[in-house]
């Protein structure tokens, strides 16, 4: 979950400097953006700002930048009321589906 400023900007320019994507960008973006969003990203260096990232999918909300804080700490707040339990295992499965075969998904979602 990511909540970005009206005043955001994202970017990877690395490119720019003739080296590779570090800390994951190239194995995550694609996972969040899809490949060809991730492909310009990463390829152009081009710089995109808070209304474009919310678009492709990289943020899921974009807030004023006063409010940025107030919109983190609700969104954990409310997670934070629910059963421990079923958000943490809610958490796993979801984080390993996204490269699991279904049927480990569904071993692992069994208590």
């Amino acid at each position: 979950m990511r909540i970005a400023s009206e005043t955001s900007v994202f970017g990877f320019s690395e490119i720019d400097l003739g080296v590779f994507p570090g800390a994951g960008a190239a194995w995550q973006l694609p996972r969040v953006v899809g490949k060809s969003q991730a492909l310009r990203m990463i390829l152009t260096g081009d710089l995109i700002n808070a209304e474009e990232a919310l678009r492709i999918g990289l943020v899921d909300q974009v807030v004023r930048p006063e409010r940025l804080m107030l919109e983190a700490r609700a969104l954990a707040g409310k997670i934070a009321k629910k059963n421990a339990w079923a958000v943490r295992l809610t958490k796993t499965v979801i984080h390993h589906s996204a490269e699991a075969h279904i049927d480990t998904a569904r071993v692992v979602s069994m208590p």
